[in-house]
């Protein structure tokens, strides 16, 4: 295990603040950072003086706000995890802890890094967070080894627990044109088929058609605050995982079928999409984040723009 340190303690008035600091590796879980922790919360916790602590993570290099994304894959694949499931202690320890914890989320905050924050008595949630599980998703089986599936069922209800491990469902429309009057369409569907207490985040490429004022006062309610736009580099529309599901469409369905008509190509697409939703998989990257975000800079090289 390092003997660096990844955990900073700082301490204001009777608050103690423990900060995850690997901004190079997206504040992973390593065995160094579980081990710090257990060794700042076991201190703390016989330190009177402490009325509460705060556990969050040190923003990424580039200033994004990040938690954590999780147990350090990289050193579980090279078998280095140290032994005795530290991950596990953590969460005990700070379950047991009588010192109130808050988890301060904001940035990625996935898996191992979710069972740490849903540990902790009190969560402060950023609007940008993105908080996700892909436990069953990744690897077919479980929901984490530190109890994720039950605290997650008992912090939001079981429904909403399987709506954010399990679905991979697609919402779709054949619409004419790709105007304002058709993106409000579609985000008309999107509103009825989303429950009202989840957000609504949507992939868009560069295109304008966001900005014009139908959408701009479809959006303006109180009520659809919850939408939030986000968009991919140029070139780099690839990382939207709709169009990887364009992309499975165009394999299996269209360029197999011969289409004599614009309703039947429609039909056909609304067949396809019937069929994905009886049994729908969310789509998993394996790239790592720095792999992708390398090529993102090559593709924005080549291009020769910024964004």
């Amino acid at each position: 295990m390092s003997d660096q340190t990844v955990i900073e303690v700082e301490q204001r008035g009777h608050v103690r603040i423990l900060r995850i600091s690997r901004p190079a590796s997206m504040n992973a879980l390593s065995s160094a950072v579980l081990h710090q922790l257990i060794e700042a919360v076991g201190e703390l916790r016989r330190d009177s003086e402490v009325r509460c602590f705060v556990l969050t993570g040190a923003p990424r290099a580039d200033g994004t706000p990040c938690f954590s994304a999780g147990v350090d894959l990289k050193e579980a694949a090279a078998g280095a995890m140290a032994p005795g499931n530290p991950g596990l202690r953590l969460i005990q320890l700070i379950d047991e802890c009588l010192t109130p914890s808050i988890a301060v989320v904001d940035g990625v905050c996935t898996t191992g890094a979710l069972e740490l924050a849903m540990a902790c008595d009190l969560r402060i949630v950023a609007d940008t967070a993105r908080i996700s599980d892909w436990h069953l998703a990744r690897l077919g089986a479980g929901l984490g080894a530190w109890g994720a599936s039950t605290r997650l069922a008992r912090l939001v209800g079981v429904a909403q627990a399987k709506d954010l491990i399990l679905t991979g469902k697609v919402i779709g429309q054949c619409l004419p044109r790709h105007r304002g009057r058709e993106f409000v369409i579609f985000l008309r569907q999107l509103e009825q088929a989303v429950p009202p207490d989840l957000e609504v985040h949507l992939i868009l490429d560069n295109y304008s058609t966001h900005k014009c004022p139908p959408v701009q006062r479809w959006l303006k309610p109180q009520k659809r605050q919850r939408f939030r736009f986000h968009f991919t580099p140029t070139s780099s529309s690839w990382l939207n995982q709709v169009e990887r599901w364009f992309g499975e469409i165009t394999r299996q369905q269209i360029r197999r079928g011969s289409f004599h008509s614009v309703k039947e190509l429609e039909t056909t697409i609304y067949q396809y999409l019937a069929a994905w939703n009886q049994t729908p998989k969310p789509f998993v990257w394996i790239a790592t984040a720095d792999i992708i975000l390398d090529k993102v800079r090559r593709c924005k090289e080549l291009n020769v723009t910024e964004h």
